[in-house]
């Protein structure tokens, strides 16, 4: 599952080059982005190296961007590099970025302007989840420019496009075991920002966002000791997931379904955790109506297994003695029992 937010955000991009290529809604006042010309032909001849260099004028960089989008995937060995250290190219897609940011408080943002940012996005991502320039990436501080999109509370396409695509270029930089990647969007508080995608977004930002919660808590242990430092931060985190659950009634997104059970198999690793999810998680986990929705999925039966499991044996501050099955507190028609004093009461 490591590639996974890459590869969700892989079809998003691909829809809004698309939606790029096909003009779009023009309304409202005018940016100082440059139009897309829907006719790109004469840039097909180029190189790779011209249509790199290309990125730096305003007027043709629309088109550009939009075939190296669809030809990134087959120079995704090199391509990072050259962007890198090609001149004025990062500047030029900041540059984009930036301009766009007065556009989110206004109900002026349209899906040409979104794309053409999308598009520069997909290009940051190449550098972001290339090995030789995650590390400037990082320590250029990059992200910060990506925050304003996805902390936007706006559900319109344009600001969907924007937000998940922002995603996995944060996906990009965890999807390897890498400890400053993880220690630096920690520090940008970046599970406050997915946790809001995860409120507001789709159904597809819903899932990056926890992608990256996921590969947050699972590279190393800093990200765990982060959710479980404090009471506020578990149980906020908790609850999101708790609701995300609840939602799904009749037929649950198994991609986003599996993340979520590995954040709280994770979370349980931490005897804390392992303290207060033996009362406080969801009772769906053990639900026979929601058991056969997902008895046909044998991955997800047996992380749902493996989690009841760990949190009814795991390493815990002390072994609780509750007067019943914990796990059976929700269930209707029962008598709710109040857990015991939890280890960050003490």
């Amino acid at each position: 599952m490591v590639g996974m937010g890459e590869s969700l955000v892989e079809n998003m991009s691909s829809e809004s080059t698309q939606s790029s290529s096909s003009g779009g809604d023009g309304e409202g006042p005018s940016s100082n982005l440059k139009a897309i010309v829907p006719c790109y032909e004469p840039y097909k001849k180029l190189s790779l190296e011209e249509l790199i260099a290309s990125l730096s004028d305003d007027y043709k960089r629309g088109n550009s961007l939009i075939l190296l989008c669809k030809i990134r995937v087959n120079h995704e060995e090199y391509l990072g590099p050259m962007l890198w250290n090609s001149h004025g190219t990062i500047f030029a897609l900041l540059k984009d970025i930036m301009q766009i940011y007065y556009f989110l408080s206004t109900p002026h943002l349209t899906e040409r302007m979104a794309n053409q940012v999308c598009n520069g996005l997909a290009l940051l991502q190449c550098v972001a989840s290339h090995p030789e320039t995650r590390t400037d990436f990082i320590r250029a501080n990059l992200a910060e420019y990506l925050y304003p999109f996805i902390t936007t509370t706006e559900r319109e396409r344009p600001y969907e496009y924007l937000r998940v695509t922002s995603l996995g270029v944060i996906g990009s930089l965890v999807k390897e075991d890498d400890i400053e990647a993880v220690a630096y969007l920690l520090e940008a508080e970046i599970i406050p920002k997915c946790m809001l995608c995860l409120e507001v977004g789709n159904l597809l930002t819903k899932t990056v966002a926890a992608f990256i919660l996921e590969r947050i808590l699972t590279v190393g242990e800093i990200g765990l000791r982060y959710c479980c430092g404090t009471a506020e931060r578990f149980f906020s985190l908790t609850r999101i997931l708790a609701q995300r659950i609840d939602e799904m009634v009749d037929e649950p997104c198994p991609r986003l379904l599996k993340h979520i059970i590995c954040i709280y198999i994770r979370l349980a690793d931490d005897p804390r955790g392992c303290d207060s999810l033996e009362w406080y998680l969801p009772g769906r986990f053990t639900d026979a109506a929601f058991l056969r929705l997902i008895q046909d999925n044998p991955t997800i039966m047996a992380l749902v297994h493996a989690l009841v499991h760990n949190v009814s044996t795991g390493h815990r501050t002390r072994k609780i003695q509750p007067t019943w099955k914990p796990f059976d507190r929700s269930n209707k028609g029962k008598q709710v029992v109040e857990p015991p004093m939890l280890p960050w009461d003490q």
